[in-house]
């Protein structure tokens, strides 16, 4: 969450997960996109957070 956190910071649309090496997008990038892809995206803000 520090690295989304820094991205977000940072307006940056992305961030590199640690452990897998994948880039993964913000919750502003998502937000702005306007509508949810369904692909699961780790911070959807058009979605109920898991628990």
């Amino acid at each position: 969450m520090l690295r989304h956190r820094d991205a977000m910071a940072d307006t940056l649309p992305t961030y590199r997960d640690p452990v897998s090496g994948f880039a993964v997008f913000t919750a502003a990038f998502l937000a702005d996109r306007g509508d949810c892809c369904d692909s699961g995206c780790r911070h959807c803000p058009f979605v109920a957070p898991h628990p």
